[in-house]
């Protein structure tokens, strides 16, 4: 008997070549828990309460020399109109600076770290207004 004829070998099919390793992302650096942030509201309002107080005391600063001057030329008792009225309008420039002063501080005075101050100066700022005041009315009845 014959040997049977070689059978043809099966084409060898290669199976899929395994993909290369793919080197592993860089690890997350471990996740720092961060320092605590200063409170913006806070912040803000800190802020705020030192460019009030540092205002008001500007315009104070201002007001001061004006109503120094109105005050000792009232005691002079300027006679003519004119003199009167000038008076007057710087009476008014100085009251209000002094008006404003007082706006600012009562606007941040609950956030003050020391309300009781800022209620002193209110009180104060009260009567140099009430002062500055009773100069106009003296001085309007000069020139009306």
């Amino acid at each position: 008997m014959k040997p049977p004829p070689p059978k043809p070998e099966p084409a060898k099919v290669e199976p899929p070549k395994p993909e290369p390793p793919k080197p592993e992302p860089p690890k997350p650096e471990p996740v720092k828990p961060e320092p605590p942030k200063p409170d913006p509201v806070k912040d803000d309002a800190s802020l705020r309460v030192k460019k009030s107080m540092a205002d008001a005391a500007g315009l104070i600063r201002e007001a001061t020399p004006i109503y120094q001057e109105v005050a000792g030329a009232l005691d002079s008792a300027p006679a003519d109109k004119e003199t009167a009225r000038e008076l007057f309008r710087k009476a008014e420039r100085a009251h209000m600076k002094l008006g404003d002063a007082k706006i600012l501080y009562t606007s941040v005075k609950a956030e003050a770290p020391d309300p009781a101050v800022l209620t002193r100066r209110i009180a104060q700022l009260d009567q140099l207004l009430e002062s500055i005041q009773s100069v106009m009315t003296q001085l309007k009845k000069r020139f009306d």
